[in-house]
């Protein structure tokens, strides 16, 4: 064997072992959302996507993304251990039943919007909502207790409404 042949050998056998897994683990995706996870030239990518793979990258751990309807759907899957990690995960005590969670790496702050109505500005979410505001939220997302509180009282069963997909909510 040549100098050389043994020289692309050697290096291939390292460069095996420097990006190989000890395990893979399957990753929850629920949707398509900017800046955070989308695909770009047909590949998952976004903020989150790189978080995850630096994560599991230094844990010597291999990712292998499963794309999910929703995060209703997400949250079932890792329930019942068909996914192994769902990234962007808000901290709820039924979700910590069955699950563990990191500490944050990133911080974010739910916001409402709505076409403009000059008397409606000064609102809060009860006071949209007393106003007959119809109020979209993503599936399986956790907007905080005031807000489930919100959506188990019935008097506003038909105004707060959950929708699976980005296409729904523009539409």
């Amino acid at each position: 064997m040549g100098l050389k042949a043994l020289f692309l050998l050697v290096v291939a056998v390292l460069s095996n072992s420097a990006f190989s897994c000890d395990k893979t683990l399957k990753v929850g995706i629920s949707q398509q959302w900017a800046p955070y996870a989308f695909t770009q030239n047909g590949k998952l990518t976004g903020i989150d996507i790189d978080v995850v793979n630096l994560v599991l990258k230094e844990a010597g751990f291999c990712a292998k993304y499963v794309v999910m309807p929703s995060s209703k759907r997400g949250f079932a899957e890792l329930k019942h251990g068909k996914v192994d990690l769902l990234p962007a995960a808000s901290y709820s005590t039924e979700r910590d039943s069955f699950s563990s969670f990191s500490e944050p790496y990133r911080n974010e702050v739910m916001r409402l919007f709505w076409y403009p109505h000059g008397r409606l500005e000064s609102l809060d979410l009860q006071g949209l909502l007393d106003h007959q505001q119809v109020i979209l939220t993503n599936s399986g997302s956790y907007f905080g207790s005031d807000f489930t509180h919100l959506k188990e009282d019935a008097k506003y069963k038909d105004q707060l409404v959950t929708v699976s997909s980005l296409r729904q909510r523009r539409y």
